[in-house]
């Protein structure tokens, strides 16, 4: 998923430096984490299980871009 700069005080106008964010799934979110603070981004949101049985946690990279990864892979086919 793809997404834009939001007037709502949403966690991209926090910092004022954000050109877009990216929602990334992914089957291996704590390994992800590790290597994205290791390779020096900066945490927005730290690990955090969400209500509907996600792992998230979201990044800015020194580009100011807003990485959110998470195990949610959405609904799917029926």
């Amino acid at each position: 998923m793809l997404g834009s700069v939001r007037d709502d005080g949403g966690v991209l106008t926090k910092t004022g430096v954000a050109s877009g964010s990216v929602y990334l799934a992914s089957g291996n979110v704590r390994e992800l984490h590790q290597r994205t603070l290791a390779a020096g981004a900066t945490e927005v949101m730290g690990l955090t299980e969400q209500d509907y049985g996600s792992l998230d946690f979201a990044i800015h990279d020194p580009e100011g871009v807003l990485w959110s990864v998470g195990s949610y892979r959405g609904a799917g086919p029926k």
